[in-house]
């Protein structure tokens, strides 16, 4: 990932501390819905998040260790959305599971990519609007506030009448 300064150059460099900190390499999003089935079990397990370099499930990962690998089908909405995709374990806990996919088909990951943008996208739109929303609410509080202030003095109270002589 690049940074920008204020001049507009691109940085390849990486921050300070970020080689090999664990940070994420890829947009993680969730989707109501989305569930993993190990391939050949009848349960099928929430997904959490999903990024086109792993997932996350909720999943007893007692019997599971890193490292291990398993493949899943995923599931949006019960209709199979990707066959077999391999994953390895890379965080079990008592609950969830992190897994980070195997190399994938190029039709697997051309549709798994496509699920993450349209995902994104629609999360930058909802921002969006969330962010016009509010600036809306305050341009409409500031309006009503300078109408207010016009009929004042600004502090509450009225303004003087001024007579001229004509």
């Amino acid at each position: 990932m690049a940074d920008f300064d204020l001049v507009g150059t691109v940085s390849l460099e990486q921050p300070d501390g970020a080689q090999g900190s664990g940070a994420r390499r890829s947009y993680r999003t969730t989707l109501p819905g989305l569930t993993a089935v190990v391939t050949g079990h009848p349960k099928a397990f929430p997904v959490n998040d999903i990024s086109s370099g792993g997932m996350c499930v909720t999943m007893p990962a007692s019997r599971l260790s890193k490292g291990q690998v398993l493949p899943f089908d995923l599931f949006i909405a019960g209709r199979l959305f990707l066959k077999d995709v391999r994953a390895k374990v890379v965080r079990p806990s008592a609950t969830e599971c992190a897994f980070v996919f195997e190399p994938l088909a190029l039709q697997q990951e051309t549709k798994l990519d496509k699920l993450i943008l349209e995902l994104q996208k629609r999360e930058i739109i909802r921002q969006r609007q969330a962010r016009d929303a509010e600036k809306a609410a305050a341009n409409a509080q500031h309006a009503a506030q300078g109408a207010s202030a016009q009929q004042s003095g600004g502090d509450g109270q009225p303004l003087p009448t001024i007579h001229l002589s004509l």
